[in-house]
Parts: C-alpha cells; sequence; structure tokens
C-alpha cells in the first residue's frame, strides 16, 4: 500500500511539473458525438481501398464464379475404381463358431476381431459360387465386432492393388483396410 501512494504521488508531481492537466469535456449533444468520431484517425483510413489495389497482388473478391471453388472433379468410370464387394452376413450371434457371407469368387479371404486390433479368427477362400463360410476353431465374443480381410494372394492371379479402393471398405488404424465390419450381438 505504501508503494502504491508513492508512485501515485510522483505521477501527480510530474504532471503538475510538466504542465499537463486533463482538459475533458462532456459530450452534450448527439451531433457532438458524431462529430467526435468523425475526428478519430483510425480504420479505415481515408482513400482506402486504394484505386491501384485492383492492379497488383491478388484479387481481393473473386471476379467470376471459377475464383470462388476448386474445380469439381468428375471422377472416371475405371473399373478398378471400385473394387468387389464383400459382405458378411448379418445378424453375426455371440458365441457362434461360423460366419457366413459373400464376395468375389476364387478370393482367399481372412476373418479378423475388429476390436481386438486384427486378431486372426480364421482363413477361407470364397467359392465358385461367391459364398463363404468360417468354420472357426473358438466362440466369438459378443459385442466385439469381426472384419473381413484379404488373405495371401501368392498362389492365385490376383494382384492386392485390384482390391484396394472402393466406398465399402474401411482403412482402420493399425489393422489395415477391412472389406466390411458385422457386430457380433448377444445371444
Amino acid at each position: 500500500m505504501k508503494f502504491f501512494k508513492l508512485s501515485l504521488f510522483f505521477v501527480a508531481l510530474s504532471t503538475v511539473i510538466i504542465g499537463c492537466t486533463p482538459k475533458t469535456k462532456p459530450i452534450t449533444s448527439t451531433e457532438e458525438m458524431i462529430v467526435s468520431t468523425q475526428t478519430l484517425e483510425a480504420y479505415p483510413i481515408p482513400g482506402y481501398p486504394s484505386p491501384y489495389s485492383s492492379e497488383v497482388g491478388y484479387p481481393a473478391f473473386p471476379t467470376f464464379a471459377a475464383e470462388i471453388a476448386y474445380p469439381i472433379v468428375t471422377p472416371t468410370k475405371d473399373p478398378k475404381m471400385n473394387g468387389p464387394k464383400f459382405e458378411i452376413n448379418e445378424p453375426v450371434v455371440g458365441g457362434s463358431k461360423i460366419v457366413t457371407g459373400t464376395g468375389p469368387a476364387n478370393v482367399p479371404i481372412i476373418l479378423i476381431d475388429v476390436t481386438e486390433m486384427g486378431a486372426l479368427l480364421g482363413q477361407t477362400i470364397i467359392d465358385k459360387n461367391g459364398e463363404f463360410i468360417f468354420n472357426l476353431d473358438e466362440e466369438l465374443i459378443a459385442y466385439n465386432a469381426i472384419g473381413l480381410q484379404i488373405g495371401d494372394l501368392s498362389s492365385t492371379d490376383l494382384k492386392y492393388e485390384d482390391f484396394t479402393y472402393s466406398e465399402e471398405y474401411i482403412d482402420r488404424p493399425l489393422i489395415g483396410i477391412v472389406f466390411d465390419i458385422a457386430p457380433v450381438i448377444q445371444p
């Protein structure tokens, strides 16, 4: 408190010695208020924007519709653009040892437990009719999620690149691309 009083004393003393005295006059009318705000030298600066602003730099406002957004890219109709569809038949019930579904013929696939970070549950090859059956060694755990991934393609004419993109595929961190995911429900 003593320091505050001492600093206040020095401020008052310096104002008296230098000769600064506050000369404020209260605004009494709306007209005085308007005049006082017009005389402030604040933004916007008079004469801004400059008449030369359109000649230098990037235009502040788009001059035509193409400058408003990125160009629209129309996807091509490449047959590899959308990979084959895989599907696990649902419902998948906890305690079961059988999982069925459909997919492209003669493709080796693996069944993983997505909840357990991709733990391998089984392997099979989709038959010529496009159907698969996993006969598991252990029962499925209720409330987990299972998924399909591509198996070993070394004994086939297929390439992993044939299965890299589809609207249904899901890229799961630390697991990889999962072609279909199904929840395991309680029996």
